[in-house]
């Protein structure tokens, strides 16, 4: 302990130590944006002006034990010592009386030896000074939060009272303070603050300073406070500031320690920027639109050169303090399909994709009902790539998009471009890609400018540069190359979609597009609004190649912060913010266009179908893929089929033998799932109807009809309706060499199709049914005319074994006719019976000339 004592401070630096250092935060070029505090805010009191259930409350939450200990609590102590070796954390064991000492005799630093130092210094204190002079210079030198040091300029700050005139539910307020000015504070975080007044509450009850009905009497109260900071400038952005500072090097350090910190903000920008934000949100009112944000980001480094965080930091009507830029409950609506589009051309997708963006119902989870999602005003259903798709943010085309490359999937290429929510996978649908699920604006406008970067994602940077109170540097940010998150190609397929307002003309039109569309500029854009019009957003970014002399990232945002609804026909005020934000950045600056990178590929592919044009595709469109994703599937939306003149169905091989056929081409809508096909052919009907478009019907069934040997319909259970004969063909016997009938040699093999007909076959081992083979000698027919009239004679015929049940081909050689003929002039019987008792008898004449 001797050693540890010999540099220790004298307690009497109490009374006489050196006045506190305020810290004051700049813009980028210098500007003062806050200073905390120029002139220390302190007041010091008499404990006898603290109301008693000021002392009680302190006590209560932070040393319960502070009349009876002598400086320290050991259990507490040992347990700090523990914290700080193996966790590496300050926290736990501080007394009133250690507190103390901490913020007004000793350093922050997180070490053994400064808690000996501070446990030393505590018991000197305490045998020094009575417990009631401690408790009043922990009121006096404790900060609270903002520019308060002590009790007196805490009440002062938040309450615009003296501390003598503080009531119960304030006291409770302002004794939780201490433990993490910051994170508690009323302004920035009013439900955190509430929850800590209520645990104080509940430690005054539990010590018998306050009864269960006086603690719920506190709880009910709803405190009013003081407007924080009308000295500050850029508020939402300095405030986030401070509490990195705060988080940094702790809250004494931050308040007393005369840190300077250079920040990334340019305050004309800022200052531009929040006029535009009030002025368009007070023309918004009459669509019950009550407040905006903006945040504008350089992409190349992430830093933040904007942060607007309300439409008045100051305004009473919406909770003005309120950071929306850096608040996880809004919703991104569409804004998040470019990310879900990306992580499907991670998967193979392209620009030219067809997705068939027509009312579908999806099967959800157990227990769950299905989800019919609409497109915005119920219109646009049809089939379009994923470059229309996106362009015109269509709904459908997306949560189909989603249903086929998962959900998780989509969800981590989120992580990676610098989305911090959507940590519960369990809760999210394909409905995520319209946006149901909290997100940050600051992450939003991190993830957009990965597209910007050709793939490359910078953290969001608030801090330039920190120096402490003797010009010594502590931090200071050094542009770095970023972490690739996205490929090059990925990234230009993106920027080719949405800064093309060719892409997004079925829903914003031509013209300005709502303000989408620069003339004299390349910017990419996404809107996004949410289903019940909650919210409504922007974001776009230039181009920010390595070169580019223009490189920014504007995201806006309108809304209510009580999450009302909007006017559901009203969602042009974000696009309005963004575009005279944008345009002003612009103003005097070049136009810079996106980069195509190497192993992007232009190919054509079927316009209808989005695959490789096959041999029936009737129109093609380019467009650009990552190497190796050009489809080579041949169309098969498109095709020919052969169908039956007399019913129209598919032609059977009766009807094709019959020569009733006839080629016709169809179009079949395919679904991009089978469970997708019966939507999509409600759709057709709807959209096509078949009278007027019989090209998108092409037949399921085939023709059932039957035919006689002259090609005409005819019932099916007459006997004409026999087996069909055709294409007769004659060979050498041996060579396999076509021969022709009129000069055929003395062996010859003769083949002939054979088809059946509806509901029947031609049964092989059957002796009623078959084909036969004969010759008749037409001179033999010359001198026995009635016999020859009867048929071949008897013994000649040579029936094949071969059954059939559909169209075959016989050939006479299988049965071992047609050898060693006597030339002549003959004439070929071919007989074909089948099951049904159809009979068909065709015959040619041949002439036999040898050898």
């Amino acid at each position: 302990m001797i050693y540890f004592s010999k540099d220790l401070p004298s307690p009497d630096r109490l009374v006489d130590r050196k006045v506190s250092l305020s810290t004051k935060i700049y813009d980028r070029n210098g500007k003062l944006l806050y200073d905390v505090y120029g002139d220390e805010n302190r007041t010091l009191v008499t404990l006898d002006k603290v109301p008693e259930v000021m002392r009680q409350a302190t006590i209560a939450i932070e040393d319960k034990n502070f009349y009876s200990h002598h400086g320290f609590d050991l259990t507490g102590m040992l347990r700090a010592v523990y914290n700080i070796i193996f966790k590496h954390e300050l926290q736990g064991g501080s007394t009133l009386t250690q507190q103390l000492v901490k913020n007004t005799l000793l350093t922050n630093e997180r070490t053994v030896v400064r808690k000996i130092k501070e446990f030393i210094l505590s018991v000197q204190i305490e045998a020094r000074y009575s417990k009631d002079e401690i408790l009043q210079m922990y009121f006096n030198e404790t900060p609270y939060g903002g520019t308060a040091i002590g009790i007196e300029a805490a009440a002062e700050n938040y309450f615009g009272k003296s501390v003598s005139k503080l009531t119960l539910p304030e006291a409770a307020l302002l004794a939780g303070l201490t433990q993490s000015p910051s994170q508690y504070s009323p302004y920035r975080n009013p439900e955190l603050a509430k929850e800590r007044q209520k645990e104080v509450l509940l430690r005054m009850r539990e010590e018998g300073y306050i009864t269960a009905e006086q603690e719920q009497a506190a709880e009910n109260v709803k405190l009013k406070y003081k407007p924080e900071g009308s000295q500050i400038r850029a508020p939402h952005f300095v405030m986030y500031v401070r509490e990195l500072l705060a988080e940094q090097y702790g809250e004494t350090i931050l308040e007393t320690g005369g840190l300077r910190v250079t920040t990334t903000l340019d305050l004309n920008m800022q200052e531009k920027f929040q006029k535009i934000v009030t002025d368009e949100i007070a023309k918004d009112r009459i669509f019950r639109v009550s407040n905006g944000a903006l945040l504008a980001m350089d992409p190349k480094t992430g830093e933040i050169l904007a942060m607007v965080g309300s439409k008045n930091y100051f305004a009473k009507d919406i909770d003005g303090q309120f950071n929306v830029t850096t608040s996880t409950s809004r919703q991104p609506g569409s804004s998040i399909k470019p990310i879900m589009y990306a992580t499907a051309f991670k998967q193979g997708f392209s620009p030219a994709t067809v997705l068939i963006g027509v009312p579908t119902t999806f099967k959800m989870g157990p227990g769950q009902p299905p989800y019919r999602p609409q497109n915005y005003a119920n219109r646009n259903y049809m089939i379009l790539p994923i470059r229309k798709a996106l362009g015109n943010s269509l709904n459908l085309p997306a949560v189909k998009t989603l249903s086929l490359i998962g959900v998780d999937n989509l969800i981590a290429t989120a992580h990676d471009m610098g989305i911090t929510t959507l940590n519960e996978p369990g809760r999210y649908g394909i409905s995520l890609t319209l946006g149901g699920g909290e997100v940050k604006m600051l992450d939003m406008a991190t993830a957009f400018s990965v597209f910007a970067t050709e793939g490359l994602k910078h953290d969001p940077v608030a801090i330039l540069k920190v120096t402490d109170s003797n010009d010594k540097v502590l931090e200071e940010f050094q542009p770095n190359d970023g972490v690739r998150v996205l490929s090059e190609q990925v990234a230009y397929l993106i920027d080719s979609i949405i800064s093309d307002s060719n892409n997004r003309t079925l829903t914003f039109g031509a013209g300005n597009q709502m303000g989408l569309y620069i003339p004299g500029h390349t910017v990419a854009v996404k809107t996004g609004t949410t289903n019940d019009n909650r919210d409504n957003w922007a974001i776009g970014f230039t181009p920010a190649q390595p070169n580019s002399p223009v490189s920014i990232t504007i995201a806006s945002w309108i809304g209510n912060n009580d999450n009302s609804p909007m006017n559901p026909n009203f969602f042009a005020g974000s696009a309005r913010i963004w575009n005279q934000a944008m345009v002003w950045y612009l103003n005097g600056k070049p136009d810079v266009g996106f980069v195509r990178p190497k192993g992007i590929v232009t190919g054509t592919v079927d316009a209808l179908s989005g695959m490789a044009p096959g041999p029936y595709t009737q129109a093609t469109l380019k467009d650009i893929f990552i190497e190796g994703t050009v489809p080579t599937t041949p169309d098969n939306w498109h095709e020919r089929l052969s169908i039956c003149k007399p019913d129209g169905l598919l032609a059977s091989d009766a009807c094709k033998a019959a020569g009733q056929a006839t080629e016709r081409n169809f179009i079949q809508i395919r679904a991009e799932k089978p469970e997708w096909q019966h939507d999509v052919d409600i759709w057709v009907a709807k959209a096509y109807p078949k009278y007027k478009y019989p090209q998108y019907y092409p037949p399921k069934t085939v023709s059932t009809l039957c035919f006689d040997s002259g090609g005409n319909t005819t019932p099916c259970s007459d006997l004409s309706a026999g087996p069909l004969i055709s294409g007769t063909s004659f060979y050498q016997y041996d060579t396999d060499s076509s021969v022709d009938k009129e000069s055929l040699p003395t062996s010859f093999e003769v083949r002939v199709t054979v088809t059946k007909q509806n509901n029947t076959t031609i049964e092989g081992g059957s002796t009623t049914t078959g084909v036969w083979f004969s010759l008749i000698d037409n001179s033999w027919c010359d001198s026995h005319v009635d016999a020859c009239n009867l048929g071949p004679p008897l013994g000649t015929e040579e029936r094949s074994s071969t059954s059939c049940n559909s169209s075959c081909i016989y050939n006479s050689k299988e049965v071992g006719t047609f050898k060693n003929i006597a030339p002549g002039t003959y004439t070929l019987r071919i007989e074909a019976n089948d099951t049904g008792g159809g009979n068909t008898i065709y015959t040619i004449q041949i002439v036999v000339l040898g050898p």
